[in-house]
């Protein structure tokens, strides 16, 4: 995967973190209404099918930095649950700790130990992907097959979900997916049929599931976010590759990349937020966006996050001009987990 596609895989994160903290503002019967699986819900499998074709790059030497810049910030994340939950007379201690959950409850916990595991496991899928890259991909999807089958049979799953949402295997097949897609040795007619082929198989199943009531014979809390829809978020990144711009542009593009550099800082702010604001309130929403983009930018990147803060309250609108910039850049990228 090349440079060119940078821009883009920014733009999408951006898109897919404001997603998340809409999911967690709407009530599930908006959600569904507003047939969600076709839109928001997909920002998490699209977050791990960008994490696939992120990395190429993985190995042995590269995994203490990838560890560091996850396990740091939610070691941070760690810290403010425990607050909270001291503050409100709750905290969790159990044994699922071991598996990074939080003292106290905030959406999207099971993010992270998803995201550690795969950091774990890049350096041995990538190079079997590179050497046997059909096979690889086709036992992935078998084995994330084979994990939905089981643990919905699985009584520690139904008593304990946490533990199956901090699961890995439940977005192996996008993992691998990604890898796919970022693999130039396959651009080309055949993909694009074979890509269309799986993400119309996997829309016809968003469709009657969201309009008719159709569930798989997997764990049902989390609807259709499972194998079976996979092929949509693939399609979703392969048009966001083809569609959006590849270059800096408009100040909207600069704005969602520089939110998409900040999405794993972002993510664990909004995860925050919702342990003291409720969740499913749509109220909030517009709050919810601006604290939880600002703080995460501010926590990961900054000079960036002041910046997005001064503009949100009105440094422009009175003709000021934030300190530093020079030539209408932005500044520069960080270091964000997800690459």
């Amino acid at each position: 995967m090349g440079d060119r596609r940078l821009l883009q895989i920014d733009v999408m994160r951006g898109l897919a973190i404001i997603a998340v903290v809409v999911t967690h503002s709407l009530t599930v019967d908006t959600l569904v209404g507003s047939w969600a699986v076709l839109h928001v819900w997909q920002a998490v499998p699209v977050f791990f099918v960008i994490m696939g074709m992120n990395s190429a790059s993985a190995g042995w030497s590269r995994l203490p930095g990838r560890l560091r810049r996850l396990l740091v910030p939610f070691a941070f994340a760690w810290l403010a649950s425990l607050a909270i939950g001291l503050w409100k007379g709750t905290v969790y201690t159990g044994w699922e700790s071991l598996l990074l959950r939080l003292p106290f409850p905030g959406p999207g916990n099971y993010f992270t130990p998803v995201a550690i595991a795969f950091a774990i496991a890049a350096p041995v899928l990538v190079p079997a992907y590179r050497r046997w890259p059909a096979a690889t991909v086709v036992a992935c999807v078998a084995a994330d097959l084979a994990f939905e089958l089981a643990a919905a049979r699985l009584a520690l799953f139904a008593s304990h979900p946490y533990v199956y949402s901090a699961m890995a295997p439940r977005y192996l097949a996008a993992f691998a997916l990604g890898m796919w897609l970022a693999d130039d040795r396959f651009e080309g007619a055949a993909r694009r049929r074979s890509l269309l082929a799986f993400a119309a198989s996997s829309l016809a199943y968003l469709v009657a599931a969201n309009g008719f009531g159709v569930q798989a014979p997997f764990v049902t809390a989390w609807r259709t976010q499972n194998l079976l829809a996979v092929g949509y978020p693939v399609l979703l990144v392969a048009t966001g590759l083809s569609w959006l711009p590849a270059a800096p542009g408009g100040r909207v593009a600069r704005a969602l990349a520089a939110v998409g550099r900040s999405s794993y800082g972002i993510f664990l702010a909004q995860m925050t937020w919702f342990m003291v604001v409720p969740q499913k309130r749509p109220v909030w929403l517009a709050a919810s966006i601006v604290v939880s983009v600002c703080a995460g930018m501010l926590a990961t990147r900054p000079d960036a996050g002041v910046r997005l803060a001064w503009k949100v309250v009105g440094g422009y609108r009175f003709g000021g001009t934030f300190p530093g910039r020079e030539g209408g850049r932005d500044p520069g990228s960080g270091r964000d987990p997800h690459r």
